[in-house]
């Protein structure tokens, strides 16, 4: 069964003298009914959201628009070493910096530095059949801009 996150699921913690000032009238969503997330058994968001009050007169960041987006984390897998001038070729291939190559005894081995870079543009691919690009289903980057 999947899950509806809706905003007045968010918690208000306040900091130093924030209890005090805001006795009256606690920090809370306009509106509670603001859809957050859908979510499946198992899955969980931790957030650390910070608020700071301004209108769009004075600065374009606190415009009422934003631009969200997400992506499954990827995963690159090496199912067979790659080594020497194949490791190389596959390394300068990848336009995101993927890749490095380690000194293993008298051979150079790829291996993969940063996978949170890749955008799966599918370039190490034409090097080699001895990569898998992935996905995890269950873990999600999200960009708030």
């Amino acid at each position: 069964m999947n899950e509806e996150v809706l905003s007045d699921k968010l918690k208000w913690v306040p900091i130093s003298d924030q209890g005090e000032r805001f006795k009256e009238a606690p920090i809370r969503p306009v509106h509670n009914d603001i859809l957050i997330a859908k979510m499946r058994p198992g899955q969980e968001i931790e957030a650390e959201i910070i608020c700071e009050k301004g209108i769009g007169q004075t600065h374009a960041k606190w415009s009422p628009v934003a631009t969200t987006y997400y992506r499954l984390l990827p995963r690159v897998v090496i199912k067979e070493d790659i080594i020497n001038q194949e490791a190389i070729k596959v390394r300068d291939a990848c336009p995101m910096g993927v890749f490095d190559i380690e000194d293993v005894g008298k051979l150079t081995k790829l291996k993969v530095k940063n996978s949170r870079k890749c955008t799966t543009c599918r370039e190490c691919l034409r090097c080699t059949n001895k990569i898998s690009l992935e996905k995890f289903k269950d873990h999600f980057e999200c960009t708030l801009q």
